[in-house]
């Protein structure tokens, strides 16, 4: 079965409620980027301001931009996936979203991870953390 995701967007600066549908294999980037199959126009959205990615019957948003992204009015860092609920209300710069996914998503779609990868020198850092607090104890206890 196609996967679909149904989008409702809410333009707050003329108050113009529109609702599209959307294919999406496993994930969907929205912004302003020529690529966004949704234009979101607004100096303060990024060309990928949102990631939505199916996984079974959930979905989950990642922000990619600093300008602002919520859910519910709670802000979401940037690069942290987040799952979504029916009726969350996702507000980015001039603009209230809502996504309802449409369909049945294949058991093989991995699942975003909430919990942000560290890159190479945020692993070297923890290492050296790690070493130190081992040193520090060592001692403590002499």
């Amino acid at each position: 079965m196609k996967l679909e995701i149904e989008i409702s967007i809410e333009t707050l600066a003329t108050a113009r409620h529109q609702v599209v549908r959307v294919p999406i294999a496993e994930r969907l980037t929205l912004g302003r980027g020529p690529d966004s199959p949704v234009l979101l126009e607004g100096t303060q959205i990024s060309r990928e301001h949102l990631v939505i990615a199916a996984a079974g019957p959930q979905l989950s948003l990642c922000n990619l931009s600093a300008n602002g992204t919520a859910i519910n009015g709670a802000p979401i860092a940037t690069g942290y996936w987040q799952p979504l609920g029916p009726g969350d209300l996702i507000q980015v710069p001039g603009y209230n979203l809502a996504f309802t996914l449409l369909g049945q998503a294949t058991p093989s779609t991995p699942t975003p991870s909430r919990v942000p990868t560290l890159n190479s020198s945020e692993k070297t850092v923890l290492v050296l953390l790690a070493a130190a607090l081992l040193i520090t104890l060592t001692f403590w206890k002499l």
